[in-house]
């Protein structure tokens, strides 16, 4: 079996330049849940056609109690290739532990776990969709495989871990009463912070914003307005009272942007614990 891989892979290796390069995607996206936290999780691995290797990762959170909560954001693409050896011994792995055999899950409705796998090795190629974790010995060796491979080109770590980790205050802080025009005028400063403001909501498709007035939302001054995101998993359904095209006072975890759809707000208000009708200021 071993000699059959390797003459495969000589071939692999000694093909003609007219067929198609390498070609290797793993992508996964997986919900965390405990008492305290809840989380999605994006992972991205590939080996792209020249050799640039790419890695991103990404934790998007959706609520969490525990004082201050960290979220790790960075991206390492095209910053390096592999090395022939390096390539040579993926695609060894890979075949060994029978890539070219798996299944697709059934379609499933569950958003806690997804896994997208494309695979193009000389002129095979095949892409599979898992909506379990890596169970059988074959998806667990390959899930190994692909870790270890980022592991291995040193890829799978940001290069400044300070400004690849969002640290913010956890939901259940005392929220600091503010002017949404304030954290305008300062985002640095009221970056992270549970706040407590006012402002004028306007909801739409691709469309969330809570302006400083209602003339700012009708003319869709974004700049004197932020994106207005989901309550927090932890917050409790009596305290959201929402309504459209209405003042509104909302409590929640402010990040400075760009933010929103498409990135065009300055900065967001996101895990909300309040949000209440109000009259106009």
């Amino acid at each position: 079996m071993q000699t059959l891989l390797l003459i495969l892979l000589a071939v692999i290796v000694t093909t003609s330049a007219s067929a198609k390069e390498t070609y290797i995607s793993y992508d996964v996206i997986e919900t965390r849940r405990t008492a305290s936290d809840h989380r999605e999780s994006i992972t991205q691995i590939s080996l792209l056609p020249g050799d640039d290797i790419n890695y991103y990762y990404r934790e998007d959170v959706y609520g969490s109690t525990t004082p201050v909560v960290t979220a790790i954001y960075f991206q390492n693409s095209y910053k390096r290739k592999a090395t022939e050896k390096e390539k040579k011994d993926l695609i060894l792995k890979l075949l060994e532990a029978n890539i070219f055999h798996l299944k697709s899950d059934p379609k499933s409705e569950s958003k806690e776990y997804f896994t997208d796998l494309n695979v193009r090795i000389n002129d095979r190629e095949c892409r599979y969709f898992f909506n379990t974790p890596p169970k059988s010995p074959t998806r667990k060796a390959i899930h190994d495989i692909m870790l270890k491979f980022t592991k291995k080109t040193k890829v799978d770590q940001p290069l400044d871990r300070a400004k690849a980790t969002t640290v913010t205050e956890g939901d259940l802080q005392p929220a600091r009463q503010v002017q949404l025009t304030e954290i305008l005028e300062n985002l640095d400063k009221y970056h992270g912070k549970r706040v407590s403001v006012i402002g004028y909501y306007h909801g739409e498709f691709e469309g969330s914003s809570l302006s400083v007035d209602e003339k700012a939302s009708k003319s869709n001054d974004l700049k004197r307005s932020i994106w207005r995101s989901e309550p927090s998993t932890f917050a409790e359904k009596s305290a959201i009272k929402d309504k459209n095209n209405a003042w509104l006072r909302v409590d929640g975890v402010f990040l400075r942007g760009p933010r929103g759809h498409m990135s065009l707000w300055p900065g967001e208000i996101t895990r909300l614990t309040r949000v209440e009708p109000v009259s106009k200021p």
